[in-house]
């Protein structure tokens, strides 16, 4: 197995020395800022690869009805993160591209605080992702189940 957790933190610690040492507007700033976003979203994108497969993996070992509501569950909110980390890419495109057309909406209209949104929906996709790795890790676990906080977030119980 590859272990890229050193090299990962190096060049994140790099991208975000550098950002914050150099002015806003100068264009090693800027070209930083680009290169984290990229990192940013390949991670994002190499998580969601990664439980994707695990997430089919376990629908299609479960043998029996019992031990295949949790893994179809799983799909079903895989399915509704993946959702979610659409409308967090969305918000943060609009935020980034229409920054002042949104802070001088006509008729008064408030700022819509696009980018909070952003982080609103792409934690809940960041917290998918994780759910679906626990759920991995104790797949084997007796009196495995899961239970809803709020209707929206998935609990994981195991003995």
């Amino acid at each position: 197995d590859l272990d890229l957790k050193v090299p990962a933190l190096a060049v994140a610690s790099f991208l975000s020395a550098v950002e914050v040492s150099t002015d806003q507007h100068s264009f090693v700033h800027q070209a930083f800022r680009g290169a984290s976003s990229i990192a940013f979203a390949a991670g994002l994108v190499c998580l969601a690869w990664g439980s994707s497969a695990l997430v089919k993996k376990q629908v299609e070992e479960a043998q029996d009805d019992k031990l295949r509501s949790i893994p179809l569950l799983m799909s079903r909110f895989h399915s509704a993160c993946f959702m979610c980390f659409l409308i967090s890419v969305v918000s943060w495109l609009v935020d980034n591209y229409y920054c002042a057309v949104l802070q001088n909406l006509p008729g008064g209209l408030p700022y819509p605080h696009v980018h909070t949104w952003w982080h609103i929906f792409i934690s809940y996709t960041v917290y998918g992702l994780l759910f679906a790795l626990h759920v991995h890790d104790v797949r084997k676990s007796p009196g495995l189940s899961v239970r809803f906080m709020l209707s929206v977030v998935p609990l994981v119980t195991a003995q």
